[in-house]
């Protein structure tokens, strides 16, 4: 388990150097998002006992032209996040909808939430809040970061909102139609 988590903080950094020098290239291709949520979900599901998903995108929900590993990724880190930061448990959902332009995903918790003066900073490298339930909690604070150039190097965005104790909500829009 150590091999593997370490394993993960090699592949984060390697990731956020690519992004921080300008190195991160797209192979874009039709994504479907339920699909890989889903294959997300049945990978992390594995190691929580504590939380359930549920996972709500509206029929026909349409592909995306995305890297399809980065998109995991993307998924990978708000889910996880989503487990770490909900330490009592919880519902955990996925949404998707489209809107002709664009398509928004989100990711909601119920978990300790982000503190007003801490929301800005989040997206930054390194960054994690300095609350002392969050230092119980495993991480480098790569993971929002990384979220966060992925996103943006689809011409997407990505936001947040959140309350103490009650929970995140994270969302990422990304365009439907590839860049000309």
């Amino acid at each position: 388990e150590e091999s593997d988590r370490l394993n993960k903080i090699v592949s984060k950094l390697l990731l956020a150097s690519r992004i921080s020098v300008g190195a991160l290239t797209l192979d874009k291709e039709p994504v479907q998002l339920p699909f890989l949520a889903s294959k997300v979900i049945r990978r992390i599901q594995a190691g929580t006992s504590t939380h359930t998903f549920e996972l709500d995108f509206e029929p026909d929900f349409p592909s995306v032209p995305a890297e399809p590993g980065l998109m995991e990724e993307v998924l990978t880190n708000l889910i996880d996040n989503a487990i770490k930061y909900s330490p009592e448990g919880g519902k955990i959902s996925i949404t998707g909808r489209s809107s002709g332009e664009e398509i928004r995903v989100t990711i909601a918790d119920q978990g300790i939430g982000i503190p007003k003066e801490d929301m800005e900073r989040i997206f930054e490298r390194f960054q994690r809040t300095d609350r002392s339930v969050v230092k119980k909690v495993k991480g480098i604070g790569l993971g929002l970061y990384i979220c966060k150039a992925i996103i943006e190097a689809h011409r997407g965005r990505i936001e947040v909102a959140s309350k103490v104790d009650e929970g995140s909500q994270f969302t990422f829009t990304l365009p439907l139609e590839p860049s000309g």
